[in-house]
């Protein structure tokens, strides 16, 4: 039976590249969503960031450890799909870990075109950097971290820093970037990724790889290496980039493996596909190895179920 539940939740995680969620998926996201309900963490729900109903987040808050670093987590969706609730198993899994997770919903196309998704990626990251401390987090080491599309936006938040100061914030707090299959070198190849990706942007301003410099925070680039959605050749580009730049970056190819696995595996039902938490674990470990710094807090915060 788990290897069929695990065949079902690499079909759920195929919304990031299918136009609806199935039967399977929905299926399948219950099934790896249900122990989320229940952890060793506290859960925030519906936090708004922003006026827009999409701007909204979740946070998930690691019971017994003070002052923990916080991972904020962009699903994939092809920019076209995709809730923070499919998702509850990406945050407890990390809050399990000893993270203080932040999963954000963000607007989609066709609502907005780029860079409008990355725009709301910059103010949930400016709230996360304003609030994690009232939720006990330590903001002072924060990591960007994403899957497919969102591994992608979270790319450019850490490597293009106009993003983040045209919404107030502060690109030194970003210890490290983890990307997931993500399309760092990203060209628009169908007519629905060249209306979401069009003029006046240009591919400079897309793609992270082209923003690779001496001040980009470290990386760690997960991928499939059998990935038929998102070539292992766009992690690969991207680490050879940021080389070149004096920042280390670790690229690790799971052989045998495709798109949806490297998000799936934080999963109970498929983390043997792959040892993600594992290496997301020792990345932010190897970043934070220093007495962290504490932000300044201001009251504990009532969870949700």
């Amino acid at each position: 039976m788990l290897i069929r539940w695990q065949g079902l939740l690499r079909c759920a995680i195929g919304v990031a590249v299918a136009p609806t969620l199935t039967a399977c998926g929905a299926i399948a996201f219950g099934i790896a969503n249900a122990p989320a309900h229940h952890g060793d963490f506290d859960r925030f729900a519906d936090i708004a960031y922003g006026a827009n109903p999409r701007q909204r987040l979740d946070l998930y808050v690691p019971q017994g450890r003070a002052d923990p670093p916080v991972v904020v987590f962009w699903y994939g969706g092809s920019w076209e799909r995709g809730r923070k609730e499919a998702y509850r198993f990406a945050g407890a899994a990390l809050a399990e870990a000893g993270y203080l997770a932040v999963i954000p919903d963000y607007r989609l196309y066709p609502e907005v075109r780029f860079p409008g998704f990355v725009e709301d990626g910059a103010l949930a990251l400016k709230w996360v950097q304003d609030n994690a401390a009232r939720y006990g987090g330590n903001s002072r080491q924060l990591f960007v971290m994403g899957h497919s599309a969102g591994a992608h936006l979270a790319a450019l938040l850490a490597l293009d820093e106009r993003h983040l100061r045209r919404a107030g914030g502060d690109p030194r707090a970003i210890l490290g970037l983890i990307g997931l299959s993500g399309p760092y070198a990203l060209v628009p190849d169908t007519r629905r990724l060249n209306d979401i990706f069009a003029a006046p942007a240009t591919a400079r301003d897309w793609q992270p790889v082209q923003h690779a410099s001496p001040r980009s925070p470290p990386a760690l680039l997960l991928h499939g290496g059998s990935d038929s959605t998102v070539s292992p050749s766009h992690a690969s580009v991207l680490a050879t980039s940021l080389r070149a730049q004096g920042v280390a970056a670790e690229l690790k190819l799971y052989p045998q493996r495709g798109h949806a696995v490297t998000v799936a595996a934080l999963s109970w039902v498929a983390k043997s596909r792959a040892p993600v938490l594992d290496d997301v674990r020792r990345f932010i470990e190897g970043q934070t190895a220093a007495p962290p710094v504490s932000a300044p807090g201001s009251g504990a915060q009532r969870p949700v179920g």
